[in-house]
């Protein structure tokens, strides 16, 4: 009855202030829905990971990470993607990598990749997420690349795809893809309500990846829309790449509910293939009192020293020495070489082989069995082997 007298009391109201009270009446009915009282009942917040001994990566919600070029933000993601999808229970743990995925089948993920050629996506694809996953569930993974459209049609591509998908895992590389100008907020913050909105809506955590500003010491995600990203998401981490030892970390700088101890670092091996790595051991502060970057722990002091703050290698006197007795096979060049050095870290390794070959230290070849091996360059003499400052090789600075 009340119902009926409402619809008479409405009906009788002039035409104008009618519209006005049906406008108020149902944004009274969507105030209730949204009312939360001490008598709400929800579900536990479900995660989609467990790094560092913490949950991370929660459904429902937007997840930033950032980084410079080249810092390892989508080889990050790869280890994700990857974890993510491993079919058997009893491997959703990688000892390898650190990372546990929490829930017991595998997720369903979509990759949305807006900034590389098809030609690095497939080869990421192909030669980096499959390689971990030896029973690759081709069914549950969803991959678009969409370099080649416009601006204003990859945001409605991005939730078509969303929407028929359904989605656990989502990882959008890069968010700024989405609009015109990263420094608009008026087109900016509503593409971020939207996709808060979706990942609410599919239970699904997007991963939104950004690069940070420019400047080397400014390590904010770029424009209005990493302000954005900075006040809406759930969790934030920061990738960088540590020279010289090659190994990429990963800070999480903020976070609603988990906080990570430390840092998670990790590596790539030359085959391609990523490894977590140990914490760096850390040099003292500089003269300024700012702490310095992570440094490789100590080195065999014949090959390695410290110089104004930089690791320096003697790279002929190494390679002279572990092949003083002539060619090896790579595996075991690098096996050599490491214990030599007193050096665990193969990513270190890497830049130490291949500034070698760079200058000419070392070349390669083949044996009778026509396999490829590896041998000290001609002009590389005795008089080569006593350790210089002038002959040393350098390692990237800090």
């Amino acid at each position: 009855m009340q119902l009926v007298g409402d619809n008479l009391e409405l009906y009788a109201m002039p035409p104008q202030e009618r519209e006005k009270r049906k406008r108020e009446l149902n944004l009274l009915e969507t105030l209730e829905r949204l009312r939360i009282t001490t008598e709400t009942q929800l579900p536990p917040q479900q995660f989609l990971f467990r790094m560092l001994d913490k949950p991370c990566f929660p459904r429902g919600e937007l997840v930033t990470v950032t980084g410079k070029a080249k810092s390892g933000k989508t080889f990050f993601l790869s280890l994700l993607m990857g974890m993510g999808c491993l079919q058997h229970a009893a491997s959703r743990k990688s000892p390898a990598l650190g990372i546990e995925r929490i829930p017991d089948a595998p997720l369903k993920v979509l990759w949305f990749d807006t900034e590389q050629s098809r030609h690095s996506t497939l080869e990421i694809l192909k030669d980096r997420i499959v390689r971990m996953v030896s029973d690759f569930p081709s069914e549950l993974f969803d991959v678009f690349n969409t370099r080649s459209m416009r601006w204003n049609e990859r945001e409605q591509l991005l939730l078509t795809a969303i929407a028929h998908s359904r989605p656990d895992l989502v990882i959008l590389d890069g968010i700024c893809d989405l609009v015109a100008d990263i420094n608009d907020g008026t087109i900016v913050k509503p593409v971020v309500e939207q996709l808060m909105a979706t990942a609410q809506e599919y239970d699904c955590c997007i991963v939104c990846a950004i690069h940070q500003n420019k400047a080397a010491d400014d390590r904010n995600p770029r424009g209005w829309m990493g302000t954005e990203l900075n006040n809406k998401s759930f969790e934030i981490y920061s990738c960088e790449l540590l020279k010289p030892q090659m190994i990429f970390s990963v800070e999480q700088t903020n976070s609603r509910r988990y906080r990570w101890d430390g840092n998670y670092y990790f590596l790539v091996d030359e085959q391609g293939m990523p490894h977590q790595a140990d914490v760096p051991a850390t040099t003292a502060g500089a003269a300024d009192g700012k702490p310095q970057k992570e440094s490789y722990p100590p080195m065999n002091a014949k090959y390695a020293s410290w110089q104004d703050g930089h690791v320096k290698v003697d790279i002929r006197n190494l390679f002279c020495d572990v092949l003083k007795n002539g060619a090896r096979y790579y595996s075991d060049l690098q096996a050599t070489a490491m214990q030599l050095l007193g050096c665990k870290d193969t990513g270190f390794w890497n830049h130490l082989f291949n500034q070698a070959k760079k200058e000419g230290v070392i070349t390669d070849g083949y044996n009778s069995d026509n396999r490829r091996i590896w041998k000290l360059q001609q002009k590389v003499t005795a008089q080569d082997l006593p350790f210089t400052k002038d002959e040393s090789s350098d390692a990237p600075p800090f």
